[in-house]
């Protein structure tokens, strides 16, 4: 289940941490990725199984090392890790992971928003854009974004928003046709 298109089923955020399904309704999907693999956004766990547990710091390295998980990640804004708590009376718990939702600190999206706003934002609104209007050239597609028509951030957005709106990432080359009319008789 993709919970990124359910928002009904998100967990309520901390007073420090953002779940990241609203990270990535935010931003650029691939952005978040690569944001969480360098570290730009920090990310830490809470259980889903024990909302008494602390929220567990997540090391960049957890999203790095396994990157034929992105999407299985991103869907469902889980992860399985440990739980790091002191546990009392002696018992020993088994190291077992245990699934946890992702958070991200509000610092460090709030970081990625201002560094990274026009291209995450851009993609969203054009690929909504696109969706209602799919035949959109070039032209209006710059015209929409306010940017130079032959610049490369055209594009970087023009393709990722094809993409999110579930369109080949370039359009029919040429102008589109006009339709057929009759000759008045």
């Amino acid at each position: 289940m993709n919970i990124v298109d359910h928002p009904e089923a998100w967990p309520a955020d901390f007073q420090d941490h953002v779940f990241l399904a609203r990270a990535i309704s935010r931003l650029d999907r691939d952005e978040v990725w690569k944001s969480l693999c360098s570290g730009e956004l920090e990310a830490v766990g809470s259980s889903q199984e024990r909302a008494d547990f602390a929220p567990v710091p997540l090391p960049q390295m957890m999203f790095s090392l396994q990157p034929e998980l992105k999407d299985q990640i991103l869907d469902s804004c889980a992860i399985d890790a440990m739980d790091r708590q002191p546990i009392s009376r002696r018992i020993v718990r088994r190291r077992v992971p245990v699934p946890h939702w992702i958070f991200v600190t509000r610092t460090s999206l709030e970081k990625l928003e201002t560094a990274k706003p026009a291209e995450g934002r851009l993609t969203k609104s054009l690929a909504d854009q696109l969706r209602d209007n799919p035949r959109m050239t070039r032209r209006e597609a710059a015209k929409f974004c306010e940017l130079d028509e032959r610049s490369r951030a055209l594009d970087r957005v023009l393709v990722r928003a094809r993409e999110q709106a579930g369109l080949s990432a370039k359009g029919a080359a040429g102008r589109p046709r006009k339709s057929p009319q009759k000759s008045p008789q």
